[in-house]
């Protein structure tokens, strides 16, 4: 499940989590959430900073990254007294959407690519690991 939370630190002020936010139920309609998440280790994360969070089931984070320009660019796009119509925000999220989506894809294409190329070197290696011990027995049986 995603959700868009903000990295605090707990009442004790000895390790920092998550506070939900919102979370999406299901694709474009999110709903108000207020709950915490341990954030175990918070890498380069400081207090305070906007973030998605991707959950498994057990609501165990699998992956954090950067919500500010996400929620920016929500904002850039939602109709606004200037003007700008309800048809214009739409189709300007779906295009937003449809580049968004197209980067994931990208980046999963690129991530299976090295997945498979590091199948073909694990093959590759165990090969030569089999053919090097059947040189060896050879060697001891003479």
């Amino acid at each position: 499940m995603l959700h868009f939370a903000q990295i605090t630190i707990d009442q004790q002020g000895n390790c920092h989590q998550l506070t939900v936010l919102a979370s999406c139920q299901n694709h474009q309609c999110w709903q108000r959430s207020n709950f915490t998440l341990p954030l175990g280790n918070p890498d380069h994360w400081t207090e305070g900073s906007l973030v998605l969070v991707q959950t498994d089931a057990d609501q165990q984070v699998e992956q954090i990254r950067d919500g500010l320009d996400w929620l920016l660019e929500i904002l850039e796009i939602v109709p606004n007294a200037n003007g700008f119509s309800s048809d214009q925000a739409l189709s300007s999220l779906v295009k937003q959407e449809k580049r968004r989506v197209e980067a994931w894809r990208q980046e999963m294409a690129a991530k299976n690519l090295d997945l498979t190329k590091r199948q073909i070197e694990l093959e590759t290696q165990r090969q030569q690991l089999k053919e090097l011990e059947l040189k060896l027995q050879e060697q001891v049986k003479t």
